[in-house]
């Protein structure tokens, strides 16, 4: 119990931390994409936190007094005054009983195989000197690090890792606010129907061919991000597919969509391809020069991005060849980006000819790919019933989701010749289950029931319990009964 209110405390935490900057950079919509406001908050904390860190790094390490009494003075830009009173509906189960239920994953979770492989080691480097020349030649694998690492190395406590397993949760946490809010929230219903196709998926997540798994986002070890980036790229997609229908857009969404899909971007370099997605509607929508000056800020961040992977790598997106240059500390002169290019070809058997044939059978014989493509088979036929079956045709005009078919078609492409692990692609495969059905369309229902309250709250609850696996249940219950048998001694006494 001890923990699940450590993690309510840390999210509230960053929640402050990151509505500092909303109020730094006078972000005044009350919404953003249709969501509160607020629930943005943690991931920008998260965005300023990890970004201010690259640029700290490029100068002293992370543990260094000045770098911690920086980044913690900056909490203070809370006290930016503020107007608008943002109300937001049912506070309780959005701020509270959700991250709540998410904290039970945080009883029993361990490290992940590669913590100890080159994440930990990769957060010691960045805690205990600043930049380094060539640092991917001590190990090919630093060059994939993520943001994350920035994030993390600020959040170790002694030889305890548990905040870092609480930052995952944060992005958990906005997952399941988000298809909460465009569930139930009677003023806008569009993305109603996705949502809950999305939350059907989640719920067969756990049953089906090998016990289940399907693509649906989980609870994953310490130092893994294969969720966080599933969450931020399947939900920055849709929200430049809402802004690519405005006849209108406000500098407030333009810097919070920014902001996301360079986050994104940080993640994976796959996230790249969320931000030419986002340049290609706002040139499309003649909003170009306007999305620029709405994303100075997240410009600087990403030519320090840049900067770091070249002083890192020589490479300015490593392990991309063609992007890197030919100098002393070069990954390519040390053989780093062959390293790396043979361990994704070895892993993830991406299709590198026109023979897909003996690339699928090769693919599938991997029991975890054979597992979720039988599994996604079914969820898709179950998506494709209650789209086709549970509604019907109505009068209301339809969306044109052309352009996300085509963005969701690219992405996978680029998935499959790139690292068509199934880990790597859950983002992709959430986007496949809402355009593949046409849930993007909403449509008069054929049985009233299926709207209502009661109904959908079961099943967002329900997929919201399935999220933390049986083991973390087991540890709370065991937790409850201790404590309860040590009040009972403490009164016997």
């Amino acid at each position: 119990m001890a923990t699940i209110l450590l993690f309510l405390i840390f999210y509230i935490a960053i929640y402050f931390y990151g509505r500092g900057f909303v109020r730094l950079f006078k972000i005044s919509s009350l919404t953003i994409f249709k969501i509160p406001i607020p629930f943005f908050y943690p991931i920008v904390g998260l965005f300023f936190i990890g970004n201010i860190s690259v640029l700290l790094n490029f100068f002293v390490e992370l543990t260094n007094p000045f770098a911690r009494v920086f980044l913690i003075s900056l909490f203070f830009l809370n006290l930016i005054k503020c107007d608008k009173t943002i109300n937001i509906k049912d506070k309780l189960i959005q701020l509270i009983l959700i991250p709540g239920i998410l904290a039970i994953s945080s009883l029993g979770v361990g490290l992940a195989g590669d913590a100890g492989l080159y994440h930990l080691n990769h957060q010691e480097w960045l805690r205990t000197s600043k930049v380094v020349f060539g640092l991917v030649n001590a190990h090919f694998r630093f060059g994939f690090s993520s943001i994350s690492e920035w994030i993390g190395a600020n959040f170790w406590i002694n030889e305890n890792l548990m905040l870092l397993h609480f930052l995952n949760l944060i992005y958990i946490v906005f997952f399941f606010q988000v298809a909460y809010h465009y569930i139930f929230n009677d003023k806008d219903a569009t993305y109603r129907k996705a949502f809950i196709g999305i939350l059907i998926v989640g719920f067969l997540d756990n049953f089906g061919f090998n016990g289940g798994k399907n693509g649906f986002i989980e609870i994953e070890a310490v130092t893994k991000s294969d969720s966080v980036f599933a969450v931020l790229f399947f939900l920055t997609t849709i929200f430049i597919f809402e802004i690519s229908k405005k006849s209108s857009i406000s500098r407030d969404e333009l810097f919070i969509l920014s902001l996301l899909s360079l986050l994104t971007f940080q993640y994976r370099i796959f996230g790249a391809l969320t931000i030419l997605f986002y340049f290609f509607v706002m040139l499309r929508k003649k909003h170009l020069q306007l999305s620029i000056r709405s994303s100075l800020v997240q410009i600087t961040f990403l030519l320090s991005w840049v900067v770091k992977n070249f002083i890192n790598t020589a490479c300015l997106f490593y392990p991309i060849k063609a992007s890197c240059f030919d100098v002393p500390f070069s990954a390519t002169k040390n053989a780093s980006v062959d390293f790396a290019l043979y361990d994704l070809n070895n892993v993830h058997t991406p299709l590198r000819d026109l023979n897909i044939s003996n690339w699928f059978s090769t693919w599938v014989q991997r029991d975890i790919n054979q597992t979720v493509l039988y599994n996604l088979i079914f969820t898709m036929l179950v998506l494709v019933t209650y789209s086709f079956f549970i509604y019907k045709k109505s009068n209301n005009e339809k969306i044109n989701t052309g352009i996300l078919l085509v963005f969701v078609l690219l992405s996978f492409t680029v998935w499959i010749l790139s690292s068509p692990g199934i880990r790597l692609g859950i983002g992709i495969l959430l986007l496949l289950y809402i355009v593949i059905p046409n849930l993007l369309n909403s449509q008069e229902l054929r049985f009233s029931i299926f709207n209502n309250k009661i109904l959908l709250l079961a099943l967002f609850f329900t997929t919201l319990l399935f999220v933390p696996q049986i083991n973390n249940y087991r540890i709370l219950i065991e937790n409850i009964s201790s404590f309860e048998i040590r009040q009972m001694k403490s009164q016997n006494v």
